[in-house]
């Protein structure tokens, strides 16, 4: 037994010697795993025969038992989530990334008072930082991003949104992580960074944002429930190769196992697709598209379930790209951002297909992005609205026929008044900005995916 304990933490070998001596009271809890090069794992019991214990790593030792202990009881269910701390200062309104084609890209800022048509079509950009040929994944409501290299061996690097302080946290000198089958998502309360590999049944890593840690981790987060440690909305985690637990993620709190399921399951992922889930800033909202209903509406739920399904249709989003099914809400939690049929009052743009189709084919509409008030439903502004501003600009592009163009990526600005989207044809892209309380529309070059306003 002493050997043992040699190679356990303090916390682990506190938490055996308070078994033994039968000591009535509890380990404090770890807000976030740490390397798994210097700690060990605690398992935990059911929830019947235990409270749960928080992971320290993901690499499980045998069970060490604490079930005489008395402990402080979990946060009160009616209690408020903590709210995002304030993040920090950004220089820029809007940031994206703009390619000229897959393998020429510059990582761009814009202010609403730049030109309304920007400079001409980027023909040949100098590549200067790392971020200009990465995968970018910007946080959800904190000014940072985390992207990863298409470099030989691949880096994954956080930073702020200025690039003014960029921090490598991972090389992937065995070649383990290809570039175009890395995804990269952060928790919903933008303290972890979770890096999956597509379509392969492969343990990912973890970067946790306090302590600037990161591990592998052999979980793939596909699922939104109700915490049986808090009952507060959890992100909850299923196991990847020989782990056998579920990993839950509580909101702005620990990460520990659980042998049991969800008994309240609020949404699940679809297939291998990144989440088509958003939370609101506060955490104790979650809003998705809908599978259980034929015509995919948007529904908004809390840690009691759906209470609110928004009275617009979607398309099934299964095989479609992430950014075109991604749903966003402001950081005021009062607006949302989706794609949705278009109604009488709020029709969608016209569209015809541009190759296929016969040459005499009528413009039907097709989805198009929606802002929705998150409480009422009620269509604040869609695409359509905007047409004749949007149509003026574009008959400045090369392509000025606006029955051409789809969009496929938006981001919602933080008070939920400006909206930039992409529009797209077979041959060019565009970044479309409106101020909704103006009916400004401004336009930018070069297609885009992700993008991010600085919450402010």
């Amino acid at each position: 037994m002493k050997g043992k304990l040699m190679y356990l933490r303090p916390l682990a070998r506190l938490a055996l010697l308070i078994a033994i001596l039968g000591l009535s009271a509890c380990l404090p809890s770890v807000s976030a795993p740490v390397s798994s090069t210097s700690s060990p794992s605690i398992k935990t019991l059911p929830s019947s025969e235990q409270s749960v214990t928080p992971i320290l790593s993901p690499s499980p030792l045998p069970l060490i038992s604490t079930t005489t202990a008395t402990c402080t009881p979990s946060p009160s269910p009616t209690s408020t989530p903590e709210a995002l701390p304030t993040p920090a200062p950004c220089a820029h309104a809007l940031y994206r990334q703009s390619c000229y084609d897959s393998n020429v890209c510059r990582y761009l800022s814009w202010d609403p008072g730049n030109d309304p048509i920007a400079t001409p079509w980027l023909a040949s950009p100098a590549i200067a930082k790392p971020v200009d040929t990465a995968d970018v994944a910007f946080a959800n409501f904190d000014n940072r991003m985390a992207y990863w290299t298409d470099t030989s061996p691949g880096q994954w690097w956080i930073s702020d949104l200025d690039l003014q302080q960029p921090e490598l946290i991972f090389t992937d000198t065995t070649g383990t992580y290809p570039y175009e089958k890395v995804q990269l998502f952060w928790s919903p309360d933008d303290l972890h960074v979770i890096l999956e590999v597509e379509g392969e049944s492969l343990p990912g890593r973890i970067y946790h944002v306090q302590t600037k840690m990161q591990e592998e981790w052999p979980w793939k987060c596909d699922r939104v429930a109700t915490s049986p440690r808090t009952a507060k909305l959890a992100l909850w985690c299923s196991p990847i190769g020989a782990q056998r637990e579920d990993a839950v993620i509580e909101w702005r709190g620990d990460i520990w196992y659980s042998e049991q399921p969800p008994t309240t399951e609020i949404v699940h992922r679809l297939d291998d697709q990144p989440p088509s889930w958003a939370w609101s800033s506060d955490g104790q909202q979650v809003a998705f598209l809908n599978p259980a209903k034929a015509d995919w509406p948007v529904s908004i739920a809390d840690a009691a379930g759906i209470h609110t399904t928004l009275p617009l249709s979607t398309n099934d989003p299964r095989g479609l790209p992430w950014h075109w099914t991604r749903i966003q809400w402001s950081s005021d939690g009062q607006r949302l951002l989706f794609q949705a049929d278009g109604t009488a009052e709020f029709p969608c743009p016209l569209h015809k297909a541009p190759i296929g189709g016969p040459p005499d084919q009528e413009a039907t509409p097709i989805e198009c992005w929606q802002i929705v008030d998150a409480e009422t439903g009620q269509v604040v502004w869609n695409t359509g609205v905007s047409s004749d501003g949007i149509s003026k600009l574009l008959a400045t592009s090369p392509e000025p026929d606006s029955t051409l163009w789809y969009s496929d990526a938006a981001t919602i600005s933080p008070d939920g008044k400006m909206v930039a989207f992409t529009l797209n044809t077979l041959h060019f892209s565009l970044v479309l900005v409106v101020d909704l309380s103006s009916g400004q529309v401004y336009m930018m070059d070069g297609w885009s995916g992700d993008m991010r306003w600085c919450n402010r």
